[in-house]
């Protein structure tokens, strides 16, 4: 037997090393080679979506000043619109990007390419199925699962919606350290927790899941279990403390959504539980028109929830199929405090999905090979639904289907930014600019996984000219009738949508 030197979860052997040794090394590598393959084209797109360059504007580090504003200052110094966030965790890895690669976008999408592949290496290795040595059938599959999802195809192409996906980094690697023997997991725990909920506020579920998954830890019995699971959490509470501290330091308060109430937060959690559904299940377009009632997709959900409890019912896996369910119910839960809904906010449900189908797929075989007859029934079904949503969520994949919308925001972006420099060149200033051309935001092609592309928009433009300008003063606006004219020392540029 092969000693693990992080610990074992005890899910049928199944275990949690640091280190990705061969074999394990050789599965990460094929699971980077298909993030490469399914996602590569990325790397060709500009930098688009609304707060992009605003966030590389205000995140970039030029002097000791900018080192400190990135762990004092609200996110993008108040240029969005829609509440106050502090997120110096993504901030920093703005910062990094623009240090290496200026405003290079390949660079900033190779950036999210790979943290892309580090979230699916670290389900995997949460998944286990093996020994120490070896990734595992449940965890190849959800790493596979999750990569395939369509959910990334609204992520990936807008540097800007990266603070999801680093904080599931960082959340997915404090659960891994939390299942380390010894004294330094619970303190690694917490050290990721606080970078995850310094990517984006999702992160606050770290010490949850990390109680959770030692108190559901079949080693542990009666109160050591609970005890365990307090001081396995203990850490990433006091990180999440420390981070609502420098929070409210930095906006002057929480911050977030001003209108948000208990009672908001309630009714919106409520709203925005059939979109979850829908993007976690059974993504768009596969089964939305069959299951486009509440109440056929609360009997599904229902349907996979029997499923697996009759799958997993005397399972040594039982513990994180059942970790895997409790996340994504707190996955949908924490999103009711945002008061919106965006199909990329389900990559928090999306990945203990993935966990939960990697962890069916490896049942289902020892379901054959040892279960009674009702486990070999729900086995079959499970095993034929991984498969079917995972068949269907490929052939949505760039390399098999022909996805138009982001490639034609890149070329319009980089179409309408190449004419604004042209024509700042030509305008004195005290002059203005009238551009009709902006490629804003358009809604997603019938059947298309894609729901919103958004491009640019005033305070993006108004970005990219002090970035790219920073020898002129730019004003950016939409046409309104309150809009000062330009002053004598100003360009001012006005920018509406084509009609």
């Amino acid at each position: 037997m092969t000693n693990d030197p992080a610990g074992s979860r005890g899910d049928g052997g199944a275990s949690t090393p640091f280190r990705i040794p061969y074999p394990r090394a050789v599965a990460a590598a094929a699971v980077v080679a298909a993030v490469f393959f399914l996602y590569g084209e990325n790397l060709l797109l500009a930098l688009v979506g609304h707060d992009t360059y605003p966030i590389i504007l205000s995140a970039r580090i030029e002097n000791a000043a900018d080192a400190i504003g990135t762990f004092t200052e609200e996110l993008m110094d108040g240029r969005y619109t829609q509440g106050r966030f502090y997120r110096p965790v993504l901030n920093l890895s703005f910062a990094a990007d623009h240090a290496l690669y200026d405003l290079r976008a390949w660079g900033f999408h190779l950036t999210d390419l790979l943290i892309l592949s580090g979230c699916a290496i670290l389900l995997g290795a949460l998944g286990g199925g093996g020994s120490g040595r070896r990734f595992g059938a449940a965890g190849i599959a959800a790493a596979l699962f999750f990569v395939v999802h369509p959910v990334h195809l609204n992520i990936l192409p807008v540097a800007a919606r990266r603070g999801d996906t680093l904080s599931l980094l960082f959340l997915a690697g404090a659960l891994l350290a939390g299942r380390r023997r010894g004294r330094a997991g619970p303190w690694v725990a917490g050290a990721l927790a606080l970078l995850s909920v310094g990517a984006k506020e999702v992160g606050i579920l770290a010490p949850v899941l990390l109680f959770l998954d030692r108190v559901l830890e079949p080693k542990e019995g009666g109160r050591n279990r609970w005890a365990r699971g307090a001081i396995t959490a203990a850490p990433a509470a006091g990180a999440i403390l420390l981070f609502l501290a420098a929070r409210s330091a930095a906006l002057g308060g929480l911050g977030g959504h001003a209108s948000l109430t208990p009672l908001s937060f309630l009714g919106h959690s409520w709203l925005i539980f059939p979109e979850f559904q829908r993007s976690t299940f059974y993504p768009i377009p596969f089964l939305s028109s069959l299951l486009a009632g509440h109440t056929a997709r609360g009997a599904a959900t229902i349907l996979l929830l029997l499923l697996t409890a009759v799958l997993f019912r005397r399972s040594p896996r039982r513990n994180t199929a059942v970790l895997a369910w409790c996340w994504m119910i707190l996955g949908w839960l924490v999103h009711g405090l945002s008061l919106a809904v965006s199909p990329w906010y389900a990559l928090h449900t999306v990945a203990p999905f993935a966990l939960l189908t990697g962890l069916c797929i490896e049942e289902a075989w020892e379901a054959f090979r040892r279960g009674g007859p009702a486990a070999r029934v729900a086995g079959a079904l499970a095993a034929a639904t991984v498969l079917l949503l995972f068949v269907v969520n490929l052939k949505s994949a760039p390399p098999f289907e022909f996805h138009p919308e982001w490639r034609d925001a890149s070329r319009r972006t980089r179409l309408f930014l190449g004419d604004l420099d042209r024509r700042l060149a030509e305008t004195p200033d005290g002059g203005t600019i009238t551009m009709t051309d902006l490629p804003h935001l358009s809604r997603y092609r019938k059947g298309s996984p894609i729901f919103l592309v958004a491009a640019l928009t005033d305070y993006t433009v108004q970005a990219y000219a002090e970035l790219v300008h920073p020898d002129r003063k730019v004003r950016v606006s939409f046409p309104r009738p309150d809009v000062p004219p330009a002053a004598p020392d100003e360009v001012l540029v006005l920018v509406s949508p084509r009609r």
